[in-house]
Order: structure tokens, then C-alpha cells, then sequence
């Protein structure tokens, strides 16, 4: 076989979709071994300094407590290079709103960005060269189109020091306490 890669998918030893198609249990022995020869080539297996770099890259406790980790982790990235990655700031959009991560992405993808690391790259590397907080929470609300709760959970997370998450449950209860705390009605950016 060498110079062709073999058709595996269709032998007749072979079942189920293109995508998803296995051996059969009653394939010959020189069909499974050329098989697994071929998915060795296709497929090699990763050293052992690959699996160990892989596994201290990602180390999955550390999201077990989210708040810790964005708080911490994530401020301290954005503090040292001055943005997010995507899966940093989808973190947050998931830790504000889990059911809202589709129409954040969307959203930010129709803002003409190739991908949503370049938009999300932009965003924040943007976000984080405005001085003033007050034009931090303009720039979210009404360039990208984020409403006030989502833009205050990114803003919290970069600049922990001058901004809190706004929930508006919090402040209907508020309200119906007898505090006027809010009169947002879209809750979008207004000065």
C-alpha cells in the first residue's frame, strides 16, 4: 500500500456513515491490521513531553470555582497583555448568561470581524485603551451592542476596581423595597 492511502470506507468490512463508519467484527485479520497501520500514520500518537505540556495547559479544576478563576486568572491575563482570547471572554459571557453565548457571538461577528478571536481580541485590547469608565461602558453598549448587564460583567472581570455586575432582578427588588434605584427600561447605554 504504499504511495496509496487505502479506501477503508468502502470495503465491505466497513459499516455506518462516512463520518462515523467502524470495522466490523468478522473483518479478516489483514484488513484490521492495515487498519490500525493506517491510523497510526494518520493519527500518530503524541510523546509523552506533548501529553504532559497538553495537560499543564489545561488544567480543568481550576473552573470549578469561575468567579476565582475569572477574577484572578483572567483580570491577570488581560492586565499583562492588554486583551482577551475568546474562549477568556466567552468565560465571562457564560459565567453572566450561559443561554445569551449564541447571540454574543453572533453579535459580535456581525460587527465585520473574520473570526470571533480577531472581534474579541479587538474589542478588548479597545476597551482597555479608553481611559475613562464611563467610556469603557459606552464603548460596549453602544459600539458592540452589549446591554448593560453583560457589559458590566466584561467591565468587572478587566477593571474589578470600578465596576460590579448590574443585575436587574437586584434592582426590581430594590425598587419594590421602596428604593428608586433604576428606571431603565432597554437598559442601553444613555447618558
Amino acid at each position: 500500500m504504499v504511495g496509496k492511502k487505502p479506501n477503508f470506507i468502502d470495503s465491505p468490512y466497513f459499516v455506518g456513515e462516512p463520518d462515523n463508519w467502524h470495522l466490523r467484527p468478522d473483518a479478516p485479520k489483514e484488513v484490521v491490521n492495515g487498519y490500525n497501520e493506517f491510523m497510526k500514520e494518520e493519527n500518530p500518537e503524541p510523546s509523552k513531553n506533548q501529553t504532559e505540556s497538553q495537560e499543564q495547559e489545561l488544567d480543568f479544576r481550576a473552573f470549578y470555582d469561575i468567579e476565582k478563576y475569572l477574577l484572578g486568572t483572567v483580570h491577570n491575563r488581560f492586565k499583562e497583555q492588554g486583551y482577551l482570547s475568546a474562549p477568556d471572554f466567552f468565560l465571562i459571557v457564560i459565567w453572566k448568561s450561559n443561554r445569551s453565548k449564541s447571540k454574543v457571538a453572533k453579535r459580535v461577528l456581525e460587527m465585520g470581524y473574520p473570526s470571533l478571536q480577531e472581534a474579541v481580541k479587538s474589542i478588548t485590547a479597545e476597551v482597555n485603551l479608553l481611559n475613562d469608565s464611563m467610556q469603557r461602558l459606552k464603548y460596549l453598549m453602544a459600539n458592540c451592542g452589549f446591554r448593560l448587564p453583560m457589559a458590566s460583567a466584561i467591565l468587572t472581570v478587566l477593571f474589578p476596581d470600578s465596576f460590579t455586575v448590574y443585575d436587574v432582578r437586584v434592582c426590581d427588588v430594590l425598587q419594590v423595597s421602596g428604593y428608586r434605584y433604576h428606571s431603565l427600561t432597554d437598559r442601553k447605554f444613555s447618558e
